[in-house]
């Protein structure tokens, strides 16, 4: 019996651009075959965007709310930890930053919740940290103007305007005139910031100029650092001087000038590889596993790999580098139980970290189709059917078989043997390791099998023995690049691309080869085309 992953899918693997399906056994293009797209065709004056208004997503919400208390100091010593809104996932989308323009009965909770959980706290804080004067009289007019201003300013980068000023003060007044304590006023008059939709929501409404100036700004901060915009980006945005696309370059520079402190880059890359869904896994030797650390290993090399080649060759690092970033904590799932580390193989690239293998595998073994689905889908872009209805029964566990070489028999029925074969050699190249993460070269009693086979290239063909062979097969092919862009443009926009976006994404291309393969090059021009590109209502 074979493990049902896809029925009727048989056929052979053949080149094409990442996300075709031309040529894939089971996939859309064999249903419809005679009829095919017509090619895209990039006008000299492309259509314009539609306008839309965009919802932050938690970690945004985040680290606004982190920034009222000393930077983080009060957030994350733990005495403020207030519900996060905005935290369940659209899984139609590979990444949290879906752009969403809707809030749900289950987000205005949350939010509710959140604002009560830092109005109860926040004042008291505030205002012990006021100046003397406002502390003697925290109820008079002039200790409100301080407080709302301080407020404002610290949750939104700009003073209140006089509007907004009046407004919450009244709300003040009205809440004092029922009798509350001034604390519990200040409380409330946050609640309604905190809900504000100038908080919540940013709109990208634009015209025939694109973006408005404050929009621009608020795509720059929010897009990168998931934060309100900065005093310099509101001072261009009531001047008017971010609208020139020199301007909004030069601000973009001064944003990722320190590309690892770039919030936004290195929550895409943890999203993107899914290391942190070690977390999700439980494991059946409790003691031996530390989740929290084996993560922090990743994304301590990641942060040192953004730094130093962000602009130049980060992807290939990500897939091949060599180095491990392990601690007294770790150090045996990433060299095993008293062996020598100068005996072990080096590792190549996050994929092979012990974070990752373990986010990609169960409680007592591998998941070497899961491992493989992974490399196919979103480091190749190539779809692969899913799986149908029914029971997956289990493997045999019969002595003297590895684990792959038993699914690779269980699976060798044709009704399988289609799909499988895009997912297992794949999913086989990390067999040297153990469900732990371990190197490994025997499993279940007999030798442990890396080699396979890479298909889907236009190149053709790649055999590769282990996975070091593997990524830097993978670092080479093209398709793999231009994958890493189409997920670069699908995180930072907030939506897949479409058919009309084809003519933005070959740009992207150009820019990234021109530039050496720059990631932060790449980004600029998607932040200019998405700030300076004509914006029509949406229909």
């Amino acid at each position: 019996m074979c493990l049902p992953l896809v029925v009727g899918c048989t056929g052979e693997v053949v080149g094409g651009a990442p996300g075709d399906l031309a040529g894939l056994p089971g996939g859309a293009s064999a249903e419809h075959a005679d009829e095919p797209l017509k090619p895209v065709v990039c006008e000299p004056v492309a259509p314009p965007l539609a306008s839309r208004i965009v919802r932050i997503d938690a970690s945004s919400y985040a680290r606004t709310v982190e920034a009222l208390y000393n930077y983080r100091g009060q957030y994350q010593a733990g005495r403020v930890k207030p519900p996060l809104p905005f935290t369940r996932r659209n899984l139609s989308e590979p990444f949290t930053t879906y752009a969403s323009a809707s809030i749900d009965e289950f987000d205005l909770d949350d939010l509710l919740l959140a604002a009560r959980t830092v109005g109860e706290v926040y004042p008291a804080y505030a205002i012990s940290r006021s100046s003397r004067e406002v502390q003697a009289a925290p109820a008079s007019e002039a200790s409100q103007r301080v407080f709302i201003n301080s407020f404002f300013t610290t949750l939104f980068n700009r003073p209140a305007t006089a509007p907004e000023m009046a407004e919450r003060l009244d709300d003040f007044r009205s809440a004092i005139a029922a009798g509350v304590p001034h604390v519990e006023a200040y409380d409330l008059m946050m609640r309604a910031m905190l809900m504000s939709p100038a908080l919540i929501f940013r709109e990208e409404l634009g015209g025939p100029a694109g973006l408005l100036p404050y929009e621009r700004a608020k795509l720059l901060s929010y897009g990168l650092h998931g934060l309100p915009p900065d005093p310099d980006l509101w001072r261009l945005s009531g001047d008017g001087g971010i609208s020139q696309d020199e301007v909004f370059r030069t601000q973009f520079k001064r944003l990722t000038m320190t590309p690892e402190k770039l919030h936004s880059l290195r929550r895409f890359l943890r999203e993107y590889y899914g290391w942190d869904g070690a977390m999700t896994v439980t494991k059946n030797d409790a003691s031996f596993h530390n989740p929290t650390r084996l993560i922090s290993n990743s994304e301590d090399l990641v942060a040192k790999l953004v730094a130093e080649k962000a602009h130049g060759g980060l992807l290939r690092g990500l897939l091949t580098s060599p180095v491990a970033s392990t601690d007294s904590q770790t150090s045996q799932s990433w060299f095993g139980r008293n062996v020598d580390p100068a005996t072990v193989p080096p590792r190549a690239g996050v994929m092979t970290h012990p974070a990752w293998l373990v986010a990609f595998s169960e409680m007592d073994h591998n998941n070497l189709v899961r491992r493989g689905r992974f490399l196919r889908e979103r480091v190749l872009c190539t779809p692969v059917p899913q799986l149908p209805a029914g029971v997956v029964p289990e493997l045999s566990k019969e002595a003297g078989k590895t684990y792959r070489r038993r699914l690779e028999e269980q699976t060798a029925d044709p009704s399988c043997a289609g799909c499988h074969s895009l997912m297992n050699s794949l999913g086989g190249a990390f067999e040297g390791y153990d469900h732990l993460g371990r190197p490994q070269t025997v499993d279940n009693g007999a030798p442990v099998d890396t080699s396979g086979v890479l298909h889907g290239l236009a190149s053709g063909p790649v055999t590769f023995q282990g996975p070091t062979e593997l990524m830097a097969a993978l670092a080479n092919a093209p398709e793999v690049h231009a994958c890493f862009l189409r997920n670069l443009f699908t995180y930072y926009v907030g939506r897949q691309p479409t058919r009309e976006d084809e003519c933005e994404l070959r740009k992207l291309e150009e820019v990234y080869r021109a530039s050496g393969e720059d990631t932060l090059a790449v980004l600029e021009e998607l932040f200019v085309w998405q700030a300076s590109f004509p914006r029509v209502p949406s229909e």
